[in-house]
């Protein structure tokens, strides 16, 4: 009777470390997934930015704020901007200054996520921060 029931708890410790790790795989894929979404949420806001704001090699004023390239402001980018740049360097200032973007919503409303966060930083990059409303 002893011998039985230690087979049966080994049985159900061996079954539940199984179930354990493989809920573990489960939660990692659910990540990983979400991560692919994320990435393809974020080309494609960089793709629609770049349609909406059109590119300009040259510095220009927009609304009384000197800006180039994607409708960067020069005046928030802390690196030196020069007065004309090309598609590759606008595109590599355009995500930078959309991932401070997404930082900066992620401070002010911590409980956005995926989409919904990247929404609201396009509209932080175009308006600005006091703009956001969720």
């Amino acid at each position: 009777m002893k011998t039985k029931l230690i087979l049966l708890i080994l049985i159900v410790a061996i079954n539940c470390k199984a179930y354990q790790q493989s809920h573990e795989k489960q939660y990692n894929w659910n990540k990983y997934k979400q991560s692919i979404q994320f990435r393809n949420h974020f080309r494609n806001l960089v793709e629609t930015l770049k349609r909406e704001e059109g590119f300009r090699a040259k510095r220009y004023s927009d609304n009384g704020y000197l800006c180039i390239g994607y409708g960067q402001r020069t005046k928030f980018y802390p690196e030196q901007i020069p007065d004309s740049i090309s598609t590759k360097e606008a595109d590599l200032i355009l995500k930078k200054s959309l991932w401070r973007h997404i930082k900066l919503v992620k401070r002010v409303f911590p409980s956005l996520r995926g989409k919904k966060l990247l929404d609201a930083a396009k509209t932080s990059y175009q308006k600005g921060i006091k703009k956001v409303k969720l």
